[in-house]
């Protein structure tokens, strides 16, 4: 449960700082989905394909 609150937590610092920056920045406007997208890049490509499991196997 701790996980999905710091999930929570993070979205709402990451959407305060958009504002933020959406007001000192006009010309340079962001959105969540921009930056939703960016981390859920950054995870995958931070995946190691190593430790990933299927349905509970484990690839050889």
């Amino acid at each position: 449960m701790d996980f999905i609150f710091g999930i929570s937590q993070k979205l709402e610092t990451l959407d305060e700082y958009i504002k933020l920056f959406n007001a000192q920045n006009p010309q340079h406007k962001t959105d969540m989905f921009k930056d939703k997208f960016a981390i859920l890049v950054s995870k995958a490509t931070a995946y190691n394909a190593a430790t990933a499991t299927l349905g509970g196997y484990i690839p050889a």
